[in-house]
């Protein structure tokens, strides 16, 4: 049960020290461009609504 629990330390250790040399060679990644905040209000939201509201007033058996 040692040597196992060696071997997955050294594999764990080889995969960590890989993933560190690789990632600095990738591009970095453009930032996203924010996107706009949605209005709480409208059919799609009161629908949402009502449908948490029935599930929670009449739970199913």
């Amino acid at each position: 049960m040692k040597q196992a629990w060696k071997m997955s330390g050294v594999v764990g250790a080889i995969l960590i020290v890989a993933a560190s040399c690789v990632a600095p060679r990738m591009p970095p990644h453009p930032p996203r461009p924010p996107k706009p905040p949605r209005p709480p209000h409208g059919p799609a939201a009161m629908q949402q609504q009502d449908i948490t509201d029935l599930s929670i007033a009449y739970p199913q058996k």
